[in-house]
């Protein structure tokens, strides 16, 4: 059973790496040609998963091995997309923040429904049959996610350029994280259950908020672009009928030149019509 769980621990592990990546692919410009970055993609990803892998063998829960990765993922943003550390640094850490947010959701709502308080460390802390089952749930909702972003009519990049908020967002969101981690490796408390809703509310409507900004500021610009099209249009089309009437004249008397000469010739009058 060891092996089957140490399998299923390297595959979730790999599936976690690589839609980081397809996130990451979403909000950033590529650098470099697609098969060429699909293939970096996977040998990256088949790395850090072997590190991970590695670092499951002496301990299942480590805030060590969270920033090394997020590190080691970083560094190689720059490589395959048009972006600078810091902001790489950001967007892998945001991507890394909301997985951790979803396993402390995940074991909060379970130890609420079996109401049992250690519930985080018999999941999270020791190989089983129920640990395997639990981190497959979690990571197929991640795809489920991914996929319904990746569906939705949004301009990602935009996203990517309010990366300063998104490192404050990180930077309390970690912060929390590393303080409500007490109910993944121990008991649940009144206090900290009190204290995740009211995390949770604040933190959710903070991201709507920024979101319908996001949506507006996106608004406003296609809005500013098809404004620029339409000036142009009515510039050109201005253009072209000062062109006309100036050239009037001009064409008015070509035209009954070309009278003229059609009447001499219908006259035989070929020497003047010459």
């Amino acid at each position: 059973m060891t092996v089957i769980y140490n399998i299923i621990e390297f595959l979730i592990s790999f599936v976690e790496t690589y839609v980081c990546y397809l996130f990451l692919d979403l909000m950033l410009k590529k650098r470099i040609h697609s098969r060429k970055k699909d293939f970096i993609v996977l040998v990256y990803s088949l790395g850090v998963t072997t590190f991970i892998f590695w670092n499951n063998q002496i301990s299942l829960f480590s805030n060590f091995l969270l920033v090394f990765v997020i590190f080691v993922i970083g560094v190689s943003v720059p490589l395959l997309f048009i972006t600078s550390f810091p902001k790489a640094i950001t967007i892998v850490g945001l991507y890394y923040l909301t997985i951790s947010l979803f396993d402390l959701f995940f074991i909060f709502l379970i130890s609420i429904i079996i109401n049992k308080n250690n519930i985080g460390d018999y999941l999270l802390g020791n190989q089983s049959i129920y640990r395997c089952i639990y981190i497959c749930i979690v990571k197929i909702c991640l795809i489920i996610l991914y996929l319904i972003i990746k569906r939705i009519n949004i301009n990602y990049e935009m996203f990517s350029r309010f990366w300063l908020f998104w490192l404050i967002i990180c930077i309390v969101g970690y912060i929390a994280l590393f303080y409500f981690q007490q109910f993944a490796i121990g008991p649940l408390t009144q206090i900290l259950a009190s204290n995740w809703i009211i995390f949770l509310v604040v933190f959710t409507m903070i991201l709507l908020l920024f979101y319908m900004y996001i949506k507006y500021r996106d608004y406003k610009e296609k809005n500013m672009v098809i404004n620029i099209r339409n000036d142009l249009l009515e510039k050109s089309y201005e253009n072209i009928q000062r062109i006309y009437k100036d050239n009037e004249h001009v064409m008015h008397d070509f035209k009954n030149h070309l009278a003229i000469i059609s009447n001499y010739i219908e006259r035989s009058e070929n020497s003047k019509a010459l």
